[in-house]
């Protein structure tokens, strides 16, 4: 039951580590090279900003880094979906799954330019589209669906409408993002 109530706090690191000052650094160090504005370059780009937050995590605690990558993992992923989904303004015209494909095949260079590099306590971050499965043992024993835990979480940081929402991830942010 702590596990979940993690997860604001991974969402928030995740969205500090995809804002404007994040993908710039990420954009200079050319990880989404050959891909062009308005053909999936916007998407790569988060992505990997996302990838490089959570390969940068430099905590003591190995099991506490573990989780909170796992978790930033998960959660770029679902991330990701929103992105895909069709109702994503502007998914198709600017070749959003490209980008996130892109970004997610350069997980060997992101992870080599993070504090993972050499680190054998790291692990890739696979694009997963359907977790739908996806169990996770309770300190009871039951199975609790992942995304029955994640999706709300995520849904609410996404569809954040406030205008006093700074969050990169939140929907209007996205859009004004990728869709420019």
């Amino acid at each position: 039951e702590d596990v979940w109530k993690e997860v604001p706090k991974e969402i928030k690191a995740l969205a500090e580590g995809t804002n404007k000052n994040k993908r710039k650094e990420v954009e200079d160090k050319n990880y989404c090279n050959g891909l062009s504005e308005g053909k999936g370059k916007d998407a790569c780009i988060l992505i990997a900003a996302g990838l490089k937050n959570l390969y940068d995590i430099n905590e003591s605690d190995a099991v506490d880094v573990s989780f909170q990558r796992t978790m930033q993992c998960v959660l770029l992923n679902a991330i990701a979906d929103r992105l895909e989904d069709e109702k994503f303004p502007c998914t198709d015209e600017k070749n959003v799954k490209k980008g996130i494909e892109h970004a997610f095949g350069k997980i060997d260079n992101i992870m080599n330019g993070s504090k993972c590099s050499g680190n054998d306590k790291c692990f890739k971050c696979p694009r997963v589209k359907n977790y739908d499965n996806c169990e996770i043992k309770t300190d009871g024993g039951s199975e609790e669906k992942l995304k029955d835990k994640i999706n709300p979480k995520v849904e609410a940081e996404y569809n954040e409408d406030s205008t006093t929402s700074t969050s990169p991830l939140s929907k209007k942010s996205l859009t004004t993002t990728i869709c420019k």
